[in-house]
């Protein structure tokens, strides 16, 4: 029995063995990447509501000070362009203690 030598392939376009290994590495790449990707859309993501939860807090005690400080809701509520409604305002400033002013 007489064994063959393996073909020598040109490229990976005449070879379908090679061509299928190709595809399957580049997709192989592809999906690691993917992963890669995931994981850092993920520490982002975490980083991002770390610091809204710093943000939110400074903001709460923003209003608190204003609101100690006499500032009417009012001109509060002028003051954040929409981001809290006037019902929040309240609530923030009334589980810090203080009434706000109408």
């Amino acid at each position: 029995m007489t064994t063959q030598k393996p073909r020598k392939a040109t490229s990976a376009a005449g070879d379908p063995l090679a061509a299928a290994a190709a595809a399957y590495a580049a997709d192989l790449a592809a999906e690691k990447a993917a992963i890669r990707a995931m994981e850092d859309a993920k520490r982002a993501r975490q980083a991002a509501g770390e610091k809204l939860r710093t943000t939110r807090d400074t903001l709460a005690d923003q209003i608190v000070t204003e609101a100690k400080a006499g500032t009417r809701q009012k001109d509060i509520l002028e003051r954040l362009s929409g981001v809290y409604s006037r019902e929040s305002v309240r609530r923030i400033c009334r589980e810090a203690g203080v009434e706000p002013n109408d």
